[in-house]
C-alpha cells in the first residue's frame, strides 16, 4: 500500500510485509554488557494512523532493518535473500533478561518512591554500577 503523499509504503509479499517510511536516525547507543545497539529513528513526516496501528503492532517482534541514507526506496528485491532469524519462542536473550529485571526493579523503587528516574536512566545507572562491580573483580596487572 502506498501512502501517497508521505512517502510512506507498505509492501505486501506472498507472507511478509515491508515498511518503508522517510526516517532521520536520531541516536545510536552500544549498550557496553551486552555489545547490542540501541537506535532511534525520527520520521520527519506524518504517519497515517492506519499505519501507525500496524507499525505499534509490531512491538517486541524481530525482524530486520534497512537504512538507506538516500532519497530511492528500497525495492522488494533489495530484501530477497535474508538470512532467517532463529529465536527460541518464549526464550529471551541474557540481555533482555537483565533488562526486564532491572525495569521490574524500577518498578518497585517507583512505588516505593525511592527513585525519580525514568526507567531509561534507571537502567543506564544500574548498568554502569554492576560493570563498575564486576571491573573491581578483574586482577589487578
Amino acid at each position: 500500500m502506498d501512502y501517497g503523499k508521505h512517502r510512506i509504503r507498505l509492501i505486501e509479499t506472498m507472507n511478509e510485509q515491508i515498511l518503508q517510511i522517510p526516517c532521520e536516525m536520531v541516536k545510536a547507543e552500544l549498550r557496553s554488557l551486552t555489545k547490542d545497539a540501541k537506535l532511534t529513528f525520527n520520521t520527519q513526516q506524518e504517519v497515517p494512523p492506519e499505519l501507525l496501528t500496524q507499525i505499534i503492532s509490531k512491538t517486541g517482534q524481530t525482524g530486520w532493518l534497512a537504512f538507506l541514507c538516500s532519497e530511492r526506496k528500497i525495492d522488494t528485491l533489495d530484501v530477497v535473500g535474508l538470512p532467517e532469524i532463529k529465536i527460541e519462542k518464549g526464550e529471551k536473550s541474557k540481555g533482555q533478561r537483565l533488562h526486564a529485571v532491572i525495569y521490574v526493579l524500577w518498578q518497585s523503587e517507583v512505588k516505593k518512591g525511592t527513585t525519580k528516574h525514568t526507567s531509561e536512566e534507571y537502567y543506564n545507572i544500574r548498568m554502569e554500577q554492576l560493570i563498575d562491580f564486576i571491573k573491581e573483580k578483574l586482577p589487578k596487572d
